[in-house]
């Protein structure tokens, strides 16, 4: 009787090239990042994976969980950081407008008028 194997290949694609990396069960989200981002000689951070035929999103922490999930399945998309300044702008909008100072306290010291 044979062994379950103790390590798993996937594939990933980022920016139309596809590469196979190699999981272990509850291998480290930072060595995970760290495969991925050498693999394709990314520097942005790495959120997780998407299956684009079913458009689901997948975070790296289910990637060390249960790397046999995803050998069997089909190839992966890299999903990384965004830093849209656009959305930035929708997220403080939603949140009811841009970040305000909260006025100073009565109490508080006026700097008006000091020079550094």
């Amino acid at each position: 009787m044979s062994e379950a194997p103790q390590y798993y290949k996937i594939t990933v694609k980022h920016e139309g090239v596809a590469k196979q990396i190699l999981l272990y069960p509850g291998m480290a989200i930072g060595e995970i990042k760290a495969v991925l981002c050498s693999a394709f000689g990314i520097t942005v951070p790495i959120v997780g994976l998407r299956d684009a035929a079913q458009d689901i999103h997948f975070p790296l922490t289910l990637l060390s969980r249960a790397p046999s999930y995803f050998s069997s399945r089909p190839v992966y998309e890299l999903l990384l950081e965004s830093f849209d300044e656009d959305e930035e702008e929708e997220d403080e909008m939603a949140a009811g407008g841009p970040a305000v100072r909260p006025p100073r306290p009565s109490w508080a010291p006026s700097l008006e008028g000091t020079v550094d």
